[in-house]
């Protein structure tokens, strides 16, 4: 799951911004995308560590400053930034997926279906 889950996000990712970082708080929008940046925390729970509307692609650099940032719980300019990106009312909807920590075994595989297809439709071209 989580491996066609990130081919879609890099894929969308850079077909938005040509490679670089969709984040770009460290690395001022210049980096390469090299990860796929959980906007709520992956460990919070399977439900939202698989919504691909919780993933943007991110430099190395974004990645380790946000994580950082929150474990000194001082993470304020990154959900800023995050509300910038995804607008108030889906980072609203986020969060309130971030407690569902269980997905079930038919759930992975439905996601992973829904995944290769839309790589294989393009649909990360939308």
């Amino acid at each position: 799951l989580w491996a066609t889950c990130r081919t879609f996000v890099l894929l969308r990712a850079k077909y938005r911004t040509g490679g670089y970082c969709e984040v770009g708080l460290a690395c001022g929008g210049a980096g390469p995308i090299e990860v796929a940046y959980h906007v709520f925390a992956a460990k919070l729970g399977n439900a939202i560590k698989y919504d691909e509307r919780n993933l943007l692609g991110a430099c190395d650099r974004c990645n380790g400053s946000e994580y950082f940032a929150r474990k000194r719980d001082d993470h304020r300019k990154f959900d800023k930034r995050h509300k910038e990106i995804l607008g108030e009312a889906l980072y609203n909807a986020l969060e309130g997926l971030a407690g569902r920590k269980q997905i079930i075994t038919a759930e992975a595989i439905e996601m992973t279906e829904r995944f290769k297809m839309m790589i294989e439709r393009g649909d990360w071209r939308k």
